[in-house]
């Protein structure tokens, strides 16, 4: 039986039977968990460090940790995180130097995963009987609502993944935020093709960059540069994705990028 923990920024799952725990954030709250709980062992999602910052902490506690080897693989360049999702803006408590990663196993427990891609690369949600576990394959409504734009590597492979998996689950459970049922995939739906659409719209020439600024700021109010980078990464994914499947050219220019709808 799979139990949801809140820990304040990211919900985790427990499973006492196997007496694991999926993700480990950094924070007061997994150090209760492990007080509590006494897991054996910790699986990671994915690499980002909202779900792999209290690694230290577990391993610290003798807990065996684990992820995928794409996580892995990832972890292992840990150093290009920050330029790759702040464009090297990052918050202090979100250091990659933090994870230890030469003692991370590469495996995965034996469960039932579903490919979810878009989030990551190679991001796999846990399915239990008509429930999905997605991690950040999706957010609770609140978290669409207070920050406008979600993140994802590939905003448009993200869609694909919502799309398949809309019928096949009645529950939907997101690390961020509030469990719901299609509803919630609708409204995560609707949150990337919102951004979809407005890139189009824009795409008449315009420059690359200044697209990414007025997508950014039509739906979102960053208060700070880690926000602001976080955004902007999030919506030159959706540009590449576009432009990967046709419906944007880009053409160079002594200022840079521009874009045209196709």
């Amino acid at each position: 039986m799979w139990e949801t923990i809140d820990l304040k920024q990211t919900n985790v799952l427990w499973n006492s039977e196997l007496r694991l725990v999926v993700d480990a954030p950094a924070g007061k709250g997994f150090r209760n968990l492990i007080d509590e709980k006494r897991p054996s062992t910790v699986f990671l999602s994915h690499h980002h460090l909202d779900h792999c910052g209290g690694v230290k902490l577990a391993l610290q506690n003798s807990i065996r940790v684990s992820t995928c080897e794409e996580a892995l693989q990832f972890l292992r360049l840990q150093q290009h995180v920050p330029a790759m999702y702040f464009g090297g803006f990052y918050p202090k408590e979100m250091n990659p130097e933090k994870v230890p990663v030469n003692e991370i196993e590469p495996e995965s427990p034996e469960l039932t995963w579903v490919e979810l891609p878009g989030h990551t690369p190679y991001l796999k949600g846990l399915a239990d009987k008509d429930t999905l576990f997605g991690f950040d394959a999706f957010f609770g409504k609140e978290i669409l609502a207070k920050y406008g734009i979600p993140y994802h590597y590939d905003g448009l492979r993200a869609l694909e993944s919502l799309k398949k998996v809309r019928d096949e689950f009645e529950l939907f459970v997101p690390s961020h935020g509030s469990p719901g049922r299609r509803e919630l995939i609708d409204a995560n739906i609707e949150a990337i093709e919102r951004l979809v659409h407005y890139v189009l719209s824009q795409a008449l020439g315009l420059q690359m960059e200044k697209i990414v600024r007025n997508t950014v700021t039509a739906y979102s109010d960053p208060k700070d540069v880690y926000s602001w980078s976080l955004n902007a990464s999030a919506v030159r994914g959706i540009i590449s994705g576009l432009q990967r499947i046709g419906l944007l050219q880009v053409e160079m220019t002594a200022v840079g990028p521009i874009l045209w709808k196709a």
